[in-house]
């Protein structure tokens, strides 16, 4: 039937590995945010390195072994909180990441529409997901489609809004000013990353203007999160 969610047709494994959780969890203006340590990626390393594709592979391969954990941790809780908005198993879930200049792995993650093993499914959009990691914290974010009945049998959707999400560790004896430098940073990241530019691009204040901006409460770190506002939706 138009509108609903997709079958689990080929679907073997549950959103996540059974046991497992991250350390956090918060829902920030619709927006689910999640963190662990790099650390934790251990019991479910081996899931979410199955789970990766050929170019996401290659990519851990050409970087530090903690940054390859915290890269790994990172698709990894961002395939997790996907599939809890789609309601389908995270091993269904691709993600890319593709950079616009320069095509390597390291872009923007973005989950692919139709997913493998489940049915194209237009009706609804691929949630919006962002994922951050400094000073062995990793944060992902999702946000979901839109949804609400219509009638009896269809269900109404729209894009989900661009979110962004930055993180830097704060040290226990960080002056008030020092936050709020560590604040601003990942406050400006996290708009570029909602923007899908990166910093290499100063977005002003009419770009900036389009984003309602939080704070993630990670312990031992400033987290920022950048959710477009009423009526705004992922650049896509």
């Amino acid at each position: 039937m138009e509108g609903q969610l997709p079958d689990r047709a080929g679907v073997t494994e549950s959103a996540g590995v059974a046991g497992w959780a991250p350390t956090g969890r918060a829902v920030i203006a619709g927006v689910t945010v999640v963190w662990a340590p790099t650390a934790a990626v251990d019991p479910v390393r081996s899931s979410a390195y199955s789970w990766l594709t050929a170019s996401e592979r290659a990519r851990l391969e050409g970087i530090s072994d903690v940054a390859a954990d915290e890269t790994l941790l990172g698709r990894y809780l961002v395939r997790v909180l996907a599939a809890e908005a789609m309601e389908c198993a995270a091993d269904a879930v691709v993600i890319t990441a593709t950079c616009p200049a320069c095509g390597r792995e390291h872009g923007r993650p973005q989950v692919v529409v139709p997913l493998a093993g489940l049915r194209a499914h237009p009706t609804f959009p691929a949630p919006e997901v962002s994922v951050a990691h400094a000073g062995g914290l990793v944060v992902a974010a999702c946000s979901p489609t839109a949804r609400g009945p219509v009638d009896g049998n269809t269900t109404d959707s729209s894009r989900p809004r661009a979110i962004g999400v930055d993180t830097e560790p704060a040290p226990p004896d960080a002056t008030r000013h020092e936050v709020a430098t560590l604040r601003a940073w990942t406050q400006r990241e996290a708009v570029a990353k909602a923007e899908g530019t990166g910093i290499v691009v100063e977005h002003g204040p009419g770009v900036v203007a389009r984003y309602v901006l939080h704070d993630v409460p990670t312990p031992g770190a400033v987290t920022s999160l950048a959710v477009a506002g009423a009526g705004s939706t992922s650049p896509a």
